[in-house]
């Protein structure tokens, strides 16, 4: 109980802000343990590491940008924290086989248009 409480401490600091690249010694200590034993408790309780956990946050995040709203694909890597619209480009295509332009596109044309 007590390593579940301290490992939902950590996705929750993950999760409040997906935007910001989280440190491993800084998400450590919030757990109370060393850096690797994060890593390794976090990947046998949930599957996955603590940084895949907000890789993945963050390709859900963009996806509902991209669908959802009219901002830039410059403001949505902004928004989420890359380093520059490339940098996001890439990650989005690797993480969903398209880049976030033909997924906006393939969006706006799947959308039913009220006549």
């Amino acid at each position: 109980q007590q390593t579940m409480s301290r490992l939902l401490r950590v996705r929750h600091a993950i999760l409040c802000d997906p935007g910001q690249r989280q440190d491993l010694d800084q998400l450590a200590t919030l757990a109370n343990y060393s850096p690797c034993h994060l890593l390794r408790m976090h990947r046998r309780v949930f599957g996955e590491t603590p940084f895949e956990y907000a890789s993945r946050l963050r390709d859900r995040r963009a996806l509902e940008l991209l669908r959802g709203t009219d901002l830039s694909v410059l403001d949505i890597s902004l928004r989420l924290g890359f380093e520059s619209q490339s940098a996001f480009c890439r990650a989005f295509k690797i993480s969903f086989g398209a880049t976030p332009t033909d997924m906006r596109r393939d969006a706006l044309q799947s959308t039913p248009r009220a006549a």
